[in-house]
């Protein structure tokens, strides 16, 4: 998703600076976007580790000057992830450093830069997990984003009259490599897919359109808001 996002948004004429630890994916995606026509920039950078995204962010503002857009898309889950008393502790901070810890690091340091510049757009991909028991079994993995959905809010209220704004995307069930192993299983797939109302599993273009729509001035009332493309997921 974060790469359809970042090829997206290149079109639109963003500059996009590509965040990833696997330096594969990243160059991959910077050559998607160049290809596109888009300009780009791919930095590696581990999420999880704040002295890295601080450098970071610094590095962003001295080539542009300015950081106008957050796109916090990090997620992780784990095969170990349980129910709480089976969980290991080992993987509960796993899983809370990767998701959580590193959208606080990400908007930490932006934000410091956008009350500079008068203001900005931040956007957190969240999770069904995280409004209900749907992964009751992956309790780290739920937690951990439940985290990132207070982050967004508390971010909204306490910088919307810098003109800084903060909502949260919630995909549903999406075909993306993260659940690739879980949809293997014929019977899960199909499982998943009647769980939404449109009867299929998200696809990362899905995500695009409102990813822009947050980002842009179109959006300039919406602040500390759920914002579902889950096919229907959490109404049901």
């Amino acid at each position: 998703m974060g790469r359809s996002v970042a090829i997206r948004f290149a079109k639109e004429g963003a500059k996009v600076i590509i965040g990833e630890i696997n330096n594969q994916q990243g160059n991959e995606t910077l050559s998607l976007v160049e290809k596109t026509g888009g300009e780009a920039i791919f930095i590696p950078v581990n999420v999880g580790d704040e002295k890295q995204v601080e450098t970071l962010v610094s590095s962003v503002v001295i080539k542009y000057g300015r950081i106008d857009i957050l796109y916090n898309n990090v997620a992780r889950m784990h095969k170990e992830d349980a129910r709480v008393h089976e969980l290991s502790t080992a993987v509960w901070n796993e899983l809370v450093n990767i998701n959580f810890n590193s959208a606080f690091f990400c908007t930490k340091y932006v934000i410091r830069e956008m009350l500079k510049t008068g203001g900005g757009s931040i956007i957190i991909v969240g999770s069904p997990t995280a409004l209900v028991a749907c992964a009751s079994s992956d309790a780290a993995y739920s937690c951990s984003k439940s985290g990132v959905h207070a982050l967004a809010r508390v971010i909204a209220g306490a910088y919307g009259k810098d003109n800084i704004r903060a909502n949260i995307i919630i995909p549903g069930t999406m075909n993306t490599p993260m659940i690739e192993d879980l949809i293997k299983d014929e019977q899960v797939k199909t499982a998943l897919e009647n769980a939404a109302m449109l009867g299929r599993l998200g696809e990362s273009n899905d995500i695009d359109g409102l990813a822009v729509f947050l980002a842009s001035d179109e959006s300039s009332y919406c602040t500390g808001a759920y914002f579902t493309a889950d096919g229907g997921l959490t109404a049901l």
